[in-house]
């Protein structure tokens, strides 16, 4: 019982840590990612029937896939890092000449702030 009232109050302070703006996007995300889990059997089923392949085959094609994307995620990540870093710098400088500030006030990263 002692143990429930002590997790009980930690999750209190972690909730009142946060401002309510992060709970919503974490709720958001949790419901995002639980849809999409639940396409994956729906998705399995239809691309069976419609490449009239049996089940094991169609999930190797998605498995392979999943496996691409999240390799493909990480060399995009690396690159995105390396370039969008120096572009992001530029972007702001570009968009002042052109007379565009406000829009590209959002892009622009101010030492000690």
């Amino acid at each position: 019982m002692r143990e429930g009232a002590r997790v009980r109050r930690r999750l209190s302070e972690l909730g009142r840590a946060y401002p309510r703006q992060y709970w919503l996007m974490v709720a958001g995300m949790v419901l995002s990612n639980a849809g999409g889990s639940l396409v994956w059997p729906f998705l399995l089923i239809f691309a069976s029937a419609r490449l009239e392949l049996p089940l094991a085959a169609v999930g190797s094609l998605i498995t392979i896939q999943s496996v691409a994307g999240m390799l493909s995620s990480f060399v995009a990540g690396t690159l995105a890092f390396c370039t969008v870093g120096t572009w992001m710098f530029i972007a702001p400088r570009t968009f002042d000449s052109s007379g565009l500030r406000d829009a590209a006030r959002p892009l622009t990263v101010r030492a000690g702030s």
